[in-house]
């Protein structure tokens, strides 16, 4: 196989995949709902700016194969990329931050062993992943602050849910009439006060 038909390869493989996994774990109400740090940039960027990395991705790992084929580099370069993969699946389908954020420091750390593996022997590979780290890095300070976010976001919803349970309960109980059954002696002794006042106004009427 030529040297173009394996570039070809390994950007529909990168490429194709990472917009492919994109696309079927795209961000939903959930995401939409999630607080989120201030500097967090609009989501229209990402997809742009992970075609290009992707494209970075592809190429370093099409230089790794030429020049370290069975190496530990070529090694790291799968392993960084099955951690890419299986980033957006745990945190924007299963919603597992923690898991999102786990995956996404061993990623770093194997995008950096990647390039002080490739450094004495591909530095254009090596170089190709400095943005690809940057990227992730930028991630990193993103997702770091979601844990403390959520937990003030839950503890606020708990706290609204509390006061407003409080509300409806005295509601209901200022609007609740008390009823005490009354006694038999009770009600004949009643019931024979009101006959007697009826017999004395029908005589004082005759």
């Amino acid at each position: 196989m030529n040297s173009l038909a394996t570039l070809l390869l390994f950007l529909l493989l990168v490429v194709g995949g990472g917009l492919l996994i994109g696309f079927v774990t795209k961000p939903d109400e959930w995401y939409a709902n999630l607080k989120k740090p201030s500097f967090t940039p609009p989501s229209w960027i990402f997809a742009p700016v992970w075609t290009v990395l992707y494209v970075l991705i592809a190429i370093a790992g099409w230089r790794s194969w030429q020049f370290a084929q069975g190496g530990i580099a070529w090694k790291l370069w799968w392993a960084q990329l099955v951690l890419n993969f299986s980033w957006s699946p745990a945190f924007f389908g299963f919603q597992k931050i923690r898991l999102a954020l786990g995956i996404l420091i061993l990623l770093l750390l194997a995008i950096i062993a990647f390039i002080a593996a490739e450094w004495s022997i591909d530095r254009w590979a090596a170089f190709l992943f400095v943005p690809y780290a940057g990227g992730l890095h930028s991630r990193y300070c993103l997702m770091r602050r979601y844990p403390n976010l959520i937990r003030l976001q839950d503890e606020t919803i708990a706290a609204r849910g509390s006061h407003m349970k409080r509300a409806a309960s005295g509601s209901r109980s200022s609007t609740t009439i008390s009823f005490r059954p009354l006694s038999f002696r009770r009600w004949y002794l009643r019931a024979r006060r009101n006959g007697t006042s009826v017999r004395t106004e029908r005589s004082s009427a005759n």
